[in-house]
């Protein structure tokens, strides 16, 4: 399974990554996994992961008519409604219920004009690290990992 290291595309590899100025040298390096979405919207629900928080970080967001125009997330357990802006990172546990409200533009159009909202959410799905196991075991091939993802 390939590493987030672009030199490299072999199993428990190792390399060098760094987090401001803290240099990590000669550390495994973790398989990639994490969302980007665009006009992302879904129900209330709560999921189980590999971790005990999600990130979700809104990088882009155009609204003609600011919150009005939707697409805000809300943790229903606590009541509590984040009005979507641009560069916000919100940070929960999943197990909690948590959605986003419905955004004010016609599902069907893919480029609505006066709204868009893009972002990446960072999160290990229980999947990933069971299937990570099972290879490093040699039960599974990369390829059979990889099709085992593509098909779900």
């Amino acid at each position: 399974m390939c590493r987030m290291n672009p030199v490299t595309r072999t199993p428990g590899a190792t390399g060098e990554y760094s987090i401001g100025k803290q240099i990590f040298r000669h550390h495994e390096l973790a398989p990639p996994s994490g969302q980007f979405t665009s006009n992302y919207i879904r129900y209330t629900h709560n999921e189980f992961n590999a971790t005990e928080y999600m990130i979700a970080w809104t990088t882009n967001r155009v609204a003609s008519e600011g919150t009005k125009m939707g697409g805000n997330f809300y943790l229903s357990d606590f009541g509590l409604l984040i009005e979507a802006s641009q560069n916000s990172l919100v940070v929960w546990k999943p197990s909690e219920y948590h959605g986003t409200t419905l955004t004010n533009i016609n599902p069907m159009d893919t480029d609505p004009p006066g709204f868009n909202q893009s972002g990446c959410s960072i999160a290990l799905s229980k999947r990933l690290a069971k299937s990570w196991e099972i290879y490093l075991q040699r039960v599974l091939t990369e390829e059979e990992v990889a099709n085992a993802f593509e098909n779900t």
